[in-house]
């Protein structure tokens, strides 16, 4: 079996491969399952003209779709650096078991001046790189609601609470259209949130250290 020091090898092989391929960024990615690699993956912004398109996130692609399934709990990520702030939210969202990375995300911004180090201390402080605005609309939870009503699957990133049945709040409350803004309310109010708050719990600095990782 293949040690992790091997693995980060591998991943760095895939990064270079990338690079000289000219696809995209210096970012190479391994994902594997009881020892067994899954699934290849670098960075293809450029060949793809697709900016989400890293090293993680290709290979996550790959490795759902070889192996069937959206949840790859039972795998590790291996990455040359460690994921920027997407790369850390997909993650989530695929419930990767365990990541393991060769340099920070320091180090790389320290070479090459990536603006990923930016990103992550923002999310981390709530602050929007983007500008946005919410404009409340009479239809905005049509297709939330028809898909409840549909039994839709309800999949969840890796931080999310279990338990929750459609139509329901994160503590279990019914969830209630306010017809003044046109939103759903969370009762009782501290029930957490499955945008900013999850995504920042793993994304600020040493965020992976709630993951046992």
């Amino acid at each position: 079996m293949p040690t992790d020091e091997e693995m980060l090898d591998m991943a760095i092989d895939e990064a270079l491969l990338g690079i000289r391929s000219g696809h995209g960024g210096p970012f190479g990615c391994v994902i594997a399952k009881d020892g067994e690699v899954v699934a290849l993956g670098h960075n293809r912004v450029l060949a793809d003209n697709d900016p989400t398109a890293h090293g993680e996130v290709s290979a996550i692609r790959r490795a759902c779709g070889i192996l069937g399934t959206i949840d790859l709990s039972e795998c590790t990520l291996y990455t040359n650096s460690e994921p920027c702030p997407m790369c850390k939210a997909a993650i989530s969202w695929a419930k990767v078991g365990k990541v393991v990375y060769a340099v920070t995300m320091r180090d790389a911004n320290d070479v090459l001046g990536f603006k990923d180090l930016r990103m992550s201390e923002a999310m981390a402080k709530r602050e929007d790189l983007t500008p946005s605005k919410r404009i409340p609309m009479e239809r905005g939870l049509e297709p939330f609601e028809e898909y409840r009503d549909l039994r839709g699957h309800i999949y969840r990133s890796l931080h999310a609470p279990a338990g929750i049945q459609p139509g329901q709040s994160a503590a279990g409350a019914p969830m209630v259209r306010n017809h003044t803004t046109s939103s759903t309310a969370m009762t009782p109010m501290t029930a957490p949130t499955f945008t900013t708050d999850l995504v920042s719990s793993v994304i600020v600095s040493g965020g992976w250290k709630g993951l046992g990782v």
